[in-house]
């Protein structure tokens, strides 16, 4: 008699239909992530670089008498070019960069009584000047390092982001949001954004390998760099506070050391004006205070169709500052990044409490964080394509802005 009982029917299906093996999928490498980063970063500059270099060589007369357009010509030449792309790099910040990378800061006594160049942090002319030893031309020496750092900085972000356990394609997403932002000119441009990029992504990278000696260095640039290196800090503590009881001294040791960089740059203010805070105090001059912006947010709510005046872009500013707060509330419900909630909202609050909008969407877009929720976000390929389209075609619309010195695409 044949017994079957529940235990030898279940082997029995087991052997008609075995399991599939699991196959686990290696974490993509540093090539993988080159490559990914080679490709949004040449697709990118080739939409900012080109609209750059064919608005410097168009030559379009104004209508004629009779209301038609006369002939319009585009000659793209060396000089145009060179003589655009100059000063391209002197505009707005690049200006007082380029005056600190020659001349260093200004040597006199502190006073309110007009702008200085004690404002900006000294890292990044600091790299121009030593560009220029090999780049001898300043404007291409500029470029060069900026445009470097941004490549570094989309390298080691793809990293980061697959150390933090995200599938691939949130890695790449997080690339393409950052490359094709309506404000990512600013990372080809020899300002602080690509090079703060790459510093503030490494320093999260090192800290995820548990290599402290690369987070102080790192930590200490980017404190040299941007004030908004600070955040670093407590960023760094929330993140490995659930850990306290196992990391030992190391990584506390380098994060309370990374201020060094501020105080190194508060150093040289002191012998420059006799104010280590000059950096602060001055920041009245261009009409920045400590406050809360709620006038500012209320013309967006009641004038929508008032978009810029001077240097303000406010819808764009607006959407990116409401999409900041959302991606910190996103980090958070995700309990295990309350490290990157953190940069993201002290990132976000440093600027919003200057009493304006301006800078608001160039200073959002250059917090990773952002654009790691972002890519998650658009988990679907018809919101992948739909940002692609809206946000390549403003990136587009304010690179010419910015070409043709238009103040709001400046900030």
């Amino acid at each position: 008699m044949l017994v079957i009982t529940r235990n030898s029917r279940k082997q029995a299906m087991d052997r008609r239909m075995p399991l599939p093996e699991t196959t686990i999928r290696p974490a993509p490498d540093w090539h993988h992530s080159i490559r990914v980063a080679a490709f949004h970063f040449l697709v990118s500059r080739c939409i900012v670089f080109g609209i750059w270099i064919v608005a410097a060589s168009l030559h379009a007369p104004p209508r004629t008498a009779t209301g038609t357009f006369s002939d319009s010509t585009i000659v793209i030449g060396r000089d145009a070019t060179v003589s655009s792309l100059e000063k391209l790099a002197t505009f707005n910040d690049g200006g007082w960069y380029a005056d600190i990378a020659s001349h260093g800061y200004e040597q006199r006594s502190f006073d309110v009584a007009r702008q200085a160049n004690w404002a900006f942090f000294p890292l990044q002319p600091l790299l121009w000047r030593a560009a220029t030893t090999v780049v001898v031309d300043a404007a291409a020496a500029g470029f060069l390092i900026a445009n470097i750092c941004f490549f570094v900085g989309l390298v080691v972000l793809h990293r980061l982001v697959r150390e933090l356990r995200y599938e691939d394609d949130v890695a790449d997403r997080t690339l393409m949001f950052l490359a094709f932002c309506p404000t990512s000119y600013f990372f080809s441009l020899p300002w602080t954004e690509s090079l703060f990029l790459m510093l503030t992504a490494s320093t999260f990278l090192a800290a995820v390998k548990e290599r402290w000696g690369m987070v102080f260095v790192f930590g200490a640039l980017a404190c040299a760099c941007r004030f908004s290196g600070l955040f670093l800090a407590p960023s760094l503590v929330f993140w490995l506070w659930p850990r306290r009881n196992e990391i030992g001294w190391r990584p506390w040791a380098a994060i309370a050391a990374m201020p060094a960089g501020l105080a190194a740059f508060m150093l040289v203010l002191w012998r420059a004006c006799g104010n280590p805070f000059a950096f602060a105090d001055i920041q009245q001059t261009w009409g920045r205070h400590l406050t809360i912006p709620y006038r500012a947010f209320g013309v967006v709510l009641l004038k929508p169709y008032f978009l810029a005046s001077d240097w303000n872009l406010r819808p764009l500013n607006f959407v990116a500052f409401v999409s900041g707060v959302l991606a910190v509330c996103w980090l958070i419900r995700r309990r295990a990044d309350y490290g990157l909630a953190t940069f993201l909202g002290l990132g976000l609050l440093a600027p919003a409490m200057t009493g304006s909008l301006t800078s608001l969407a160039r200073y959002t877009f250059g917090l990773f964080p952002v654009a790691i929720a972002a890519a998650v976000g658009l988990g679907s390929q018809k919101r992948e394509r739909a940002f692609l389209a809206v946000s390549a075609s403003l990136l587009a619309l304010l690179a010419l802005a910015f070409q043709e010195a238009f103040a709001f695409a400046g900030a």
